[in-house]
């Protein structure tokens, strides 16, 4: 039910750069389309220039039937698909046939000069990070280092009702202070992440900048739109990351500033025992 950070990011990344954008949010206890057609009737409906698909590999089996039938609606209209699948798997969604173009890798401040090149008639397929079916073979990209992300950009505030998405998701909001994980556990998508980046720059695992922290300021400016946006309906900020306590410099600063702006307002976090000693516990 909660919104992908990669899609709200990136569609205000295209939205600043002055495309007009619109994010279609499929669940199936949302307001709106009520299965896969629908939702991609809803999408052709729209006129689109260019069509973007996040998902997971849990959800590749609905963006599949909603991409092949927006296909069979509007086959010039490119389309692009993105997010941790895409990313791992490019062959797989390249199959699907319904699917020109897949990311691999993460977008910010890339995707809004992508769209440019659509726009005008050029073909992205031998851009970074692009992969593409041609000739009935997958050409994979070259993959541009990881993005800086102390100041990442922000949520797509004016096309997503995120009152309404709180008080659905029992005033629960949902925020990301990082990015990576310094494990590789068999059953996460990390460990594929880390070995495609470190194939590619042929680097150590210590020199890729897969562990990356936003600013606590930056963040907490983020919580603080959000409770003007959402009011009352926030109750809790749930931080997405996969371990959220790595840096103890963020940690100070957040804990200086958190409780100040935010006294009764509770936030949840994933972490490891070895991780919390007695300065990141308390």
């Amino acid at each position: 039910l909660g919104m992908s950070q990669g899609a709200s990011i990136l569609s205000a990344e295209l939205h600043d750069a002055g495309h007009e954008v619109e994010l279609l949010h499929f669940h199936e206890s949302l307001p709106g389309p009520a299965d896969e057609v629908a939702c991609a009737e809803r999408m052709a409906e729209a006129e689109p220039d260019v069509v973007l698909f996040s998902f997971g590999t849990n959800q590749a089996a609905v963006a599949r039937r909603i991409a092949d039938h927006f296909k069979r609606l509007r086959p010039a209209v490119p389309t692009m698909g993105g997010g941790v699948h895409c990313t791992l798997t490019p062959e797989e969604p390249l199959g699907w046939g319904s699917l020109d173009y897949v990311f691999v890798g993460e977008a910010d401040g890339r995707m809004h000069g992508l769209i440019d090149m659509l726009g005008r008639g050029q073909d992205i397929s031998g851009e970074p990070n692009i992969a593409s079916r041609r000739k009935g073979f997958v050409k994979k990209p070259p993959i541009a280092p990881l993005p800086e992300i102390s100041r990442q950009g922000r949520p797509f505030w004016s096309g997503v009702d995120w009152k309404d998405l709180a008080q659905r998701m029992r005033g629960i909001v949902d925020v990301i202070a990082g990015r990576g994980c310094p494990y590789r556990c068999a059953y996460c998508h990390n460990a594929g992440l880390i070995d495609l980046y470190r194939k590619e720059f042929d680097r150590p695992v210590s020199q890729l900048g897969f562990l990356r922290m936003r600013e606590a300021d930056d963040l907490l400016a983020e919580c603080v739109r959000y409770r003007e946006i959402c009011g009352d309906a926030l109750k809790l900020f749930c931080w997405g990351d996969d371990m959220a306590v790595m840096s103890k410099p963020f940690l100070r600063r957040w804990a200086e500033i958190y409780p100040k702006e935010f006294p009764s307002t509770p936030f949840a976090l994933n972490a490891t025992l070895n991780f919390l000693d007695d300065e990141g516990g308390d």
